[in-house]
């Protein structure tokens, strides 16, 4: 709206001076409205500041209360000194979990939040998803569930740390997704500059009205103390910033299929990998 600063005029006593009279009161009044709606405007932006940083406190305090009050009773366990050596060890290892968990829990909120720099190299995407499956053997083989990476060396432009952050989370939602045991599946798409990375899984899948969610932000299905729901947002995060984008299919009942398209790196001669 322009400048609504009156207009001095030459008082008058006649039907000009009443038109001018009004032109003044309307004047007043837009600048009135002008400075309460900047006002409004402050206030719901402030309203809405308050509102995420709520967001963000409750999901820390949801993620973070679990463990710390399992970290808590185990110290007070271990000071009594009257614990046998078993359960010395086992309170030991529960501590160390919770520990462990609250750590994740603020990893990944900075990860989300904080704009890291990235170090990309070449790397072998099928090695990272190697690496993962193993370091995560132990939640993969409980759960009674095969795997297969299909992949063969593929060379990517990435940072293999992020990298490994996303492959993390896509194994643990589908081991998630998969109570019962299952299938998880890593293949691939060469599609020109790109390559796209498949993860399908045969679990529980998700509902239709879901899936526009679940990379938002704290947006979480699962159990009280299982996550914050900052796992997916996360993994978009990291994908955009290598330059690819990640997208999900699914059903209830038929599984999930996740596609991460990623930049090929270039071979010698100019020419990318195939």
């Amino acid at each position: 709206m322009g400048d609504l600063e009156p207009v001095s005029l030459p008082e008058r006593h006649d039907e000009l001076g009443d038109l001018q009279n009004s032109y003044r009161m309307m004047i007043d009044r837009l600048a009135k409205e002008k400075t309460e709606r900047e006002r409004t405007q402050d206030l719901l932006a402030r309203t809405e500041k308050m509102a995420t940083v709520g967001t963000l406190a409750a999901g820390i305090a949801h993620e973070v209360n679990s463990p710390l009050t399992g970290a808590m009773h185990s110290v007070r366990a271990l000071e009594a000194g009257t614990l046998p050596p078993e359960k010395q060890g086992r309170y030991l290892q529960v501590l160390a979990e919770s520990l462990y968990r609250i750590r994740r829990a603020v990893s990944q909120l900075l990860d989300y939040s904080v704009v890291h720099v990235t170090n990309v190299t070449d790397c072998d995407l099928s090695r990272l998803v190697a690496k993962t499956l193993e370091f995560l053997e132990y939640r993969i083989t409980g759960s009674r569930i095969a795997v297969e990476n299909r992949l063969p060396p593929l060379t990517i432009r990435a940072d293999a740390h992020k990298m490994e952050q996303v492959l993390v989370n896509l194994v643990l939602n589908a081991v998630g997704a998969m109570p019962t045991g299952g299938r998880l599946v890593f293949r691939h798409i060469v599609d020109g500059p790109f390559l796209t990375l498949v993860v399908f899984d045969t679990g529980e899948g998700i509902p239709q009205e879901n899936l526009e969610k679940i990379f938002d932000p704290f947006f979480t299905t699962k159990r009280n103390g299982e996550g914050t729901g900052l796992g997916l947002a996360v993994c978009r995060k990291i994908i955009e910033q290598h330059g690819g984008k990640i997208s999900v299919s699914s059903r209830p009942g038929e599984g999930t299929e996740f596609h991460i398209s990623l930049p090929l790196a270039p071979a010698p001669g100019g020419d990318h990998e195939r």
